[in-house]
This record gives structure tokens, C-alpha cells and sequence, in this order.
């Protein structure tokens, strides 16, 4: 008796398909393995800005802070607040700068630390970056460098900038 429909092949077993789809796993792995090496290069560069706005971050912060311990204490005896703009200039910038080199080591070629004393008197004041009106002394750090970033043969160079500002507010 004749069975109908198609005839087993005698040489074709379950094991022999099994052998020759792990092949095709093979192949496949091997194609998008360059693929999942740039996305983890790009990945590594992009962790590398983020650490890198971080520490300029905090380089600005504490300038900032370091910047608003200026203050005139002969007119902070009369209960005014007022800044001494040179004082607070230089400590501001003497923080920011050596934050930048314990972290970071070497300083960064094109490192622009720039400095703002706010005294706001009567009338209105802004922050120089926001534009936030100002009541208070303030100070304002800003912090530019650029990175230069490489995945595999492509090579870009990025721009950190950083702002931070603090004030003298009465209690």
C-alpha cells in the first residue's frame, strides 16, 4: 500500500536540520558583531561627555561658592550685602581652575573660565547667561573646554559648557 503525499527523504534526520541552523547562528553573530562594537564605542564616548559636563559642573559650582565668601564686611556690619568684585573675581577663579586640574589632571587646551561679580544696586540686574534678575550679590561662573572624542576612525571634538552662580541672601 501507498501512502499519499510527499515521500521522506531516508538521509534527512531532526539532528541533521538541528547541525545546520546552528550555522546560520554563527553567520548572523559574526555579521552583527562589528555593529554591536560601535554602539558600544559610541556608547563609552557619550559616558565620557556626560563625566566630563559633570566635573565642569562641579568646577563651576564651587567657584561659585568659593567666589561669594568675598564679602565687604565693613558694609556687612552696617546690614548691607556687598561683594568685593576683585576678591570674589580671583577666588572664583582660583577655584574653578584648580577643581578642573585635580580632576581632570593636565589642564585641557582651550579652558575658559570666566567670571561674573553681580552687586546689584537699585536697579535691576541679570544674570549675564539666563538673564534671571538678580537681587542679591551674586556670583556667576561659566566654564568652557573642548574634548576631543574618537569611536574607531571617526574622531569629533565636543564642547563642554558649565554655568553655575550663587548669592548672598540675608536670613
Amino acid at each position: 500500500m501507498r501512502r499519499s503525499g510527499r515521500a521522506r527523504r531516508p538521509g534527512l534526520s531532526l539532528a541533521r536540520i538541528g547541525r545546520t541552523e546552528r550555522g546560520a547562528a554563527i553567520a548572523a553573530a559574526v555579521l552583527f558583531l562589528p555593529a554591536l562594537l560601535a554602539v558600544m564605542a559610541a556608547l563609552f564616548s557619550l559616558g565620557q561627555v556626560v563625566w566630563y559636563r559633570h566635573i565642569a559642573y562641579q568646577a563651576a559650582d564651587l567657584g561659585a561658592l568659593a567666589g561669594v565668601q568675598a564679602l565687604d564686611l565693613d558694609q556687612l556690619a552696617q546690614g548691607k550685602l556687598h561683594l568685593l568684585t576683585g576678591e570674589a573675581t580671583a577666588r572664583a577663579s582660583e577655584y574653578a581652575w584648580e577643581n578642573i586640574v585635580l580632576a581632570l589632571g593636565p589642564l585641557p587646551p582651550g579652558l575658559d573660565v570666566q567670571v561674573h561679580v553681580i552687586n546689584p544696586a537699585g536697579a535691576d540686574a541679570s544674570d549675564p547667561i539666563t538673564g534671571r534678575v538678580i537681587e542679591y550679590p551674586t556670583v556667576c561662573v561659566v566654564l568652557r573646554f573642548p574634548v576631543n572624542l574618537r569611536v574607531g576612525p571617526v574622531q569629533w571634538t565636543q564642547d563642554i559648557n558649565a554655568h553655575a552662580d550663587a548669592s548672598v541672601v540675608p536670613r
